[in-house]
């Protein structure tokens, strides 16, 4: 599987100068983020711990407005250079302090919110150490941005987001990637994830695509912060081929804590428009589902076979689900691999790993994630490719399965009516949620019963993760209804709930 490239060159560049460089100059600051909920006219105080280590520092302290890039990471500007309004909310008892060795320093402020203000405003402030005289050569310092998030709540405001876009385009090497631009138009700040089916000509589903901002990439993360006013770019490549031919894709997008938005259009793969991927290695197992009680251990041999017509350097190593994941197996289950985590392959040969999971005595029952990653290299070191393999190990029994429905969204397209809701799984382990969508007229009665269902190659939904439950309908007269959703696993009801439906 293809990844958006994270460079690393400028960390070697870095490491490289440390070897002839002064220590790092860093202080330490908490929290990192600060979440204010205000009424206009009200006013707050915030405190910010900042922690000495061995040598005194002055620190400086400054207000900066962030600015969300396309990439979906944040590019502060300094709060004399810019007209923001929401810094001059926030008053500060310092702008400068020194830390002292074995002395703890608070910095207080207060923000101070107008009658006429609303929406979400982020101030960052700033912790910079400033210069010493007596320096000399290279010195690196860690400033601290710490983010005020200040959200005004006033009625009749509510998150959007615009689709400008979106498309499968080629990407540097000319493999294909799917690409939505996406605006934030509303004064509100929120998260926002999102997927895209592509489906071929005898609507078979080719590929179910991830698409996240280059900033979530980078992170481990499937959400991105998505600020007012901001335009950002979500990206995911496409690893199958795509032949010549009519595909469509559709775009699932989940925001701001159960909304959603549906878009869906057919686009024209012509002769050579994009490289083909290539499949360097074949991977046996292709997922592992395990099930074992607390202090057992289960071992697992992994195939790696060579398809290319050249050897192979192969790098296995694991990759969490996201970044600090409460259900992560590499945070809470012993994994051990048995051999070199690298090794060469021989083209057309096939190499061999055991890797052993082992889940303490005192684990909390559930289920543990995370993915076995094989990173392939050519002898002359160019990466070639990634692959994962999914890594399931539910420990223990005892718990129960729990759900959240929400948000249910529908499109038209192509004269058919699309229905997907959005659900979270709110409990200990992975479940495969299916479930009903009752549609109704105003009266209450049942007009259609529509059986919802998980896309093809999705088959569960872990625990603290959101998934889409889909289901195609014909046409309705238009007018206004009632969706009841219904959701369950294992036989089990887990969540009921009714949306109002305007069919235009």
């Amino acid at each position: 599987m293809r990844k958006i490239k994270a460079f690393n060159i400028f960390f070697i560049l870095i490491f490289l100068v440390f070897l002839n460089s002064n220590p790092i100059f860093s202080i330490g600051v908490r929290p990192l983020t600060i979440d204010l909920n205000l009424s206009p006219g009200e006013s707050k105080t915030f405190e910010i711990d900042i922690f000495p280590e061995e040598k005194e520092k002055i620190v400086s302290l400054s207000l900066y407005q962030p600015l969300q890039k396309i990439t979906g990471s944040l590019e502060y500007l300094k709060g004399a250079e810019v007209n923001y309004k929401a810094i001059e909310w926030v008053e500060m008892d310092k702008s400068q302090l020194t830390v002292v060795p074995n002395k703890r320093e608070v910095l207080e402020g207060t923000v101070n919110i107008p009658y006429d203000a609303e929406g979400t405003h982020t101030v960052v402030v700033m912790i910079e150490p400033e210069s010493q005289e007596n320096e000399t050569g290279v010195i690196f310092r860690i400033r601290y941005a710490v983010r005020i998030n200040i959200h005004v709540d006033r009625p009749g405001l509510r998150p959007v987001v615009d689709v400008l876009g979106f498309n499968i385009e080629p990407d540097e090497e000319n493999f294909p990637m799917v690409s939505a631009n996406l605006k934030n138009p509303s004064p509100l700040k929120f998260p926002v994830s999102g997927e895209v089916t592509i489906r071929d000509e005898s609507r078979r589903l080719v590929e179910r695509v991830s698409v996240r901002s280059q900033h979530a990439w980078e992170g481990g993360r499937e959400e991105t912060s998505f600020y007012p006013g901001a335009e950002v770019l979500f990206l995911g490549p496409v690893n199958e081929p795509l032949f010549p031919g009519d595909y469509e894709l559709r775009l699932f997008l989940r925001y701001a804590d159960g909304r959603q938005i549906i878009r869906s259009q057919t686009v024209t793969v012509e002769e050579g428009q994009f490289a083909q991927h290539m499949e360097y290695l074949r991977l046996d197992p292709e997922g592992m589902q395990e099930n074992l009680r607390p202090g057992a251990a289960v071992s697992k041999a992994f195939q790696f076979e060579n398809r290319a017509g050249e050897p192979l350097i192969v790098q296995i190593g694991g990759e969490e689900i996201e970044s600090d994941y409460e259900h992560s197996i590499f945070e809470f289950v012993e994994v051990q691999v048995r051999g070199e985590q690298e090794f060469e392959l021989d083209s057309h040969r096939t190499g061999r790993q055991v890797i052993t999971f082992r889940p303490p005595r005192e684990i909390e029952p559930g289920g543990y994630y995370g993915k076995l990653q094989a990173n392939v290299f050519s002898p002359e070191g160019d990466h070639l490719d990634s692959y994962t393999v999914p890594l399931d190990l539910v420990v223990g029994e005892g718990w129960e399965n729990d759900s959240e429905i929400r948000g249910l969204e529908h499109e038209i397209f192509d004269e058919k009516l699309i229905f997907s809701v959005d659900m979270r799984n709110l409990g200990k382990a992975h479940i495969v949620p299916e479930g009903n969508l009752y549609l109704q007229n105003q009266a209450g009665e049942t007009l259609r019963t529509l059986r919802l269902e998980l896309p093809e190659d999705a088959e569960r939904v872990l625990p603290q993760q959101s998934g889409f439950l889909h289901v195609e309908t014909g046409l309705m007269e238009p007018g206004e209804y009632i969706g009841e959703v219904v959701i369950g696993a294992e036989g089990e009801e887990l969540d009921r709930k009714d949306f109002e439906i305007v069919i235009e």
